[in-house]
């Protein structure tokens, strides 16, 4: 999977508003602001090495306060990086992640739904490489709350969450499980209805997870936003098992 703006001047329809003149020089004073972070944090993820000490120390730890000061300070550092992240190479800790005992408390100490939207891509990427727990925990813990944080804060989804949503669908099982379903199960706006079939018609998905999905979210409700997303597993014009079209059929008669 490349990062790449693939996506980006399609998806500009529904997620760009148009350009606002009014407050120029303020907006260019804060991308100034932003680039003078991101540069930082290139340079400081190149002394955020390795974690310092044993990494034992981290299983069975649920607070920042139980690790020993060196670590701390590690973590207090990382989460910094992580918040002002625009590019380059990303700190060694933090690829190592998945792998590490106790990952689910270490990624709580790190505050992902503070990271920048530009970290997020990359991130899915590791853990994907990973699968199983790891990935599930990520997809949906982190990875889900951040994209509905980013459209009902700006009703609409800025390009980088949505490479993101496409990279985790490297795992298909975690990202049914940890994405698809938990969204689908949730008071969906119109908006992420949009954003989730615009995922579905984008992504390559296989025939059975198609099937998965379909089916799942015929359990559901009737709603605006599961109709849209059914319509798009639809048009990929999979062949589907006869009780998934069942299903659908009792769906909208029932």
């Amino acid at each position: 999977m490349e990062e790449g703006n693939e996506y980006e001047e399609e998806w500009s329809k529904f997620f760009k508003p148009n350009a606002d003149n009014e407050g120029a020089f303020a907006n260019e004073l804060l991308q100034n602001i932003d680039e003078a972070k991101s540069v930082v944090a290139e340079e400081m993820s190149e002394y955020c090495g390795s974690i310092p000490g044993d990494l034992e120390d981290f299983a069975g730890v649920d607070a920042i306060e139980e690790l020993p000061e060196e670590l701390k300070n590690h973590i207090r550092l990382l989460k910094d990086v992580m918040k002002n992240y625009r590019s380059g190479p990303l700190p060694k800790t933090v690829k190592m992640l998945p792998h590490l005992p106790g990952y689910e408390s270490l990624l709580e100490m790190l505050s992902p739904l503070d990271w920048s939207v530009h970290a997020y891509p990359r991130m899915v990427k590791i853990f994907a490489s990973k699968g199983n727990d790891p990935a599930l925990h990520f997809y949906e813990n982190y990875v889900l709350p951040k994209v509905r944080q980013d459209i009902t804060e700006n009703r609409r989804l800025c390009v980088h969450l949505f490479e993101a949503l496409i990279a985790s669908i490297f795992r298909l099982e975690e990202f049914i499980a940890g994405i698809f379903l938990p969204w689908i199960r949730s008071e969906m706006t119109k908006t992420e209805g949009v954003v989730l079939a615009h995922l579905v018609k984008k992504a390559s998905i296989k025939a059975r997870f198609a099937a998965v999905a379909l089916a799942l979210t015929c359990e559901e409700e009737f709603s605006i936003p599961r109709a849209m997303v059914m319509e798009a597993l639809l048009n990929k014009k999979y062949f589907m098992p006869e009780a998934a079209i069942t299903q659908v059929i009792s769906y909208f008669t029932g």
